[in-house]
């Protein structure tokens, strides 16, 4: 019997040191996560130090960060760029008949949306359409182009 009582022992003691490794391992992952989450709580602080000075000193900064506010400003231009050029694509496609652009949040919309399905806002029909053969705009009343004829998509 001494045998089997030895072996027990040996499986109780493996046991014990799983358990133990166990909530080693859990307790790592946790600081591990909390260690994560006050990393990206600096990020954000960081980010908003940096845009409040910028709000401030933007136009007057310390030598050290002028190439960086520039390259802020250059960036901030091409979004707006970028942003001009999603609207006019959009409304391109308004333009041809089968697509609206959304008043509130600029989303384009089928033609007969009522809601705008990004947003939840009513959707007006609109006033006036653009003649996709010659560019003129016209009233929303009208089925045919009043310059060039063409029937109205």
């Amino acid at each position: 019997m001494p045998f089997f009582e030895e072996i027990g022992k040996k499986i109780t003691n493996l046991g014990q040191t799983a358990v133990e490794k166990t909530k080693s391992s859990t307790e790592s992952i946790r600081l591990n996560n909390m260690i994560r989450e006050e990393q990206r709580h600096c990020k954000e602080l960081y980010q908003q130090i940096g845009e409040m000075y910028v709000q401030q000193f933007g136009s007057h900064p310390e030598p050290v960060f002028t190439q960086m506010i520039q390259e802020i400003q250059n960036s901030q231009m091409r979004i707006q760029n970028y942003q001009n050029q999603i609207q006019q694509t959009k409304e391109a496609a308004s333009s041809a008949g089968n697509q609206i652009v959304c008043q509130q949040c600029g989303a384009s919309l089928p033609a007969n949306a009522t809601f705008c399905n990004q947003c939840g806002a009513k959707v007006e029909p609109p006033t006036t359409w653009t003649c996709p053969n010659c560019g003129k705009t016209l009233s929303a009343e009208f089925a045919f182009c009043d310059h060039c004829g063409q029937k109205r998509s």
